[in-house]
């Protein structure tokens, strides 16, 4: 027999909300993370909020990341956590010509469909970041984005799931996976068996060896990124700032 409805194994941001919304909405809720919550990549990036508005008509895209704005909002501003939620606006910084091209043809195509961006000269990008070097090719401007603290974000959202009644489970390393004849899930963790009626891999990286115990090929890869972060500084810096190459080096890739 079950002994919890929806088990979810990942504490990173997707396992935290998922285990909030569901306990929020009287679901029973159990989440298992190996190490501590946010201790995997949703505790590394550079907490930043995509977000370009709904445009013409509106799609998955859309929805995940004007959705993801309102929820960051909701958790700091009507929930309470300090989260560091702050509507900043990004700049992507174009560093050569083959990526001015790019994003010319990139902000040119999201406009014509109504999402809010815009690609500025280096001159109308200082206006905004005095700081930005002069050498640079321009800057495409996101008004709507937003950052976060990373861990302070995904700590909340598991407080929160706690809060509505989820089990949040942390130094627990999944073994293995079955499924019963009736239909449940079996997950063995370091001597601890669960039960579940449904089961959420939310593991980010880690759901390719996952889904090999269940007989299923999650194609998910691990690709290392880069950030770097600081202690607070007096007010130099007013956006989340980017680069071109990330986002054209992956729209190249096969």
């Amino acid at each position: 027999m079950a002994d919890t409805e929806v088990l979810i194994i990942g504490g990173g941001i997707a396992g935290a909300s998922t285990a909030w919304h569901l306990a929020s909405l009287g679901r029973c809720v159990t989440l298992l993370e190996r190490g501590d919550i946010a201790s995997e990549a949703s505790g590394v990036n550079a907490g930043g909020i995509g977000a370009l508005g709904w445009g013409n008509v509106p799609d998955l895209q859309a929805y995940l990341t004007m959705g993801s704005l309102q929820l960051f909002r909701h958790l700091q501003l009507e929930l309470g956590y300090d989260i560091e939620f702050r509507a900043s606006g990004a700049l992507q910084a174009i560093q050569t010509q083959e990526q001015y091209v790019y994003s010319r043809d990139q902000v040119l195509g999201l406009k014509s469909r109504g999402y809010t961006l815009e690609l500025l000269t280096i001159n109308e990008a200082r206006g905004l970041e005095p700081e930005l070097s002069p050498d640079l090719r321009g800057a495409v401007h996101f008004p709507l984005r937003a950052q976060a603290d990373p861990v302070k974000s995904t700590q909340a959202f598991a407080d929160a799931a706690t809060q509505q009644g989820a089990q949040v489970l942390t130094g627990r390393n999944v073994t293995a996976i079955t499924r019963q004849a009736n239909g449940d899930y079996r997950v063995f963790c370091d001597g601890e068996v669960h039960e579940t009626e449904r089961l959420v891999l939310a593991a980010g990286a880690w759901c390719k060896p996952l889904g090999r115990m269940l007989g299923l090929d999650i194609p998910i890869v691990p690709v290392r990124g880069q950030m770097w972060a600081s202690e607070p500084l007096p007010p130099r810096v007013f956006h989340s700032l980017s680069a071109a190459e990330s986002p054209m080096h992956w729209a190249q890739s096969p």
